[in-house]
């Protein structure tokens, strides 16, 4: 595999969602192209481009087609990354929940719990390895009550151990930013050279 320049895009190939338009328009689109700079960027017209952004919308790939990108740490008094410990080990159990744990069952049912604070504060949860902790999230919140409340409430209600708390501190030059692909050479060139190996054989 040595002559694979990038990374390869396991989940465009394998579950050939995009071909090169499409992802050359959604690339377009997290740039802030207008839809003229990025028709002639994908080599089409801007009513394929209309077309095409329509369908990627149809297949929920495209969650929204423009938005104004705001530096979350500007507008929130703090962001803080906290690492959830829940109660799985025994003899302390979940009914319905098997183990390993379903996430996305227990992510519901703090939701379920705290749903408008949910929506309001959390905007990322993630599965670590290699630590004790089960569940991360991303917490942004105007202050330290808040955010201590939000889990007080999560902890009587769920099957929380424990909270582990850290404050993301912005860098000068440093900002939030959700909305980045790879840069649509690289994915292209990559794809060319599976498309060439055996490699592609295995996962196709």
């Amino acid at each position: 595999m040595s002559e694979i320049k990038y990374e390869i895009p396991h989940k465009i190939i394998k579950e050939n969602i995009l071909d090169r338009v499409d992802y050359r328009i959604l690339y377009g689109l997290c740039e802030g192209m207008t839809y003229k700079e990025i028709a002639e960027y994908a080599g089409v017209s801007e009513k394929v481009v209309n077309d095409r952004i329509a369908s990627l919308e149809d297949a929920k790939i495209l969650i929204r087609r423009s938005f104004p990108l705001i530096d979350i740490s500007r507008i929130w008094n703090h962001i803080y990354f906290a690492q959830v410990k829940l109660q799985l080990a025994a003899p302390v159990r979940i009914a319905g929940i098997p183990s390993p744990p379903a996430w996305e069952v227990i992510l519901s049912r703090f939701q379920e719990v705290s749903r408008e604070k949910f929506k309001r504060l959390v905007r990322f949860a993630m599965i670590p390895f290699g630590t004790e902790y089960d569940v991360i999230l991303l917490v942004t919140a105007q202050s330290l009550d808040e955010y201590s409340k939000f889990f007080s409430d999560l902890q009587k209600e769920t099957n929380i151990e424990r909270v582990w708390g850290s404050e993301a501190v912005p860098l000068a030059g440093i900002y939030f930013n959700p909305v980045a692909i790879p840069p649509p050479e690289e994915i292209e060139t990559s794809a060319k050279q599976v498309l060439k190996s055996k490699y592609i054989k295995s996962i196709m």
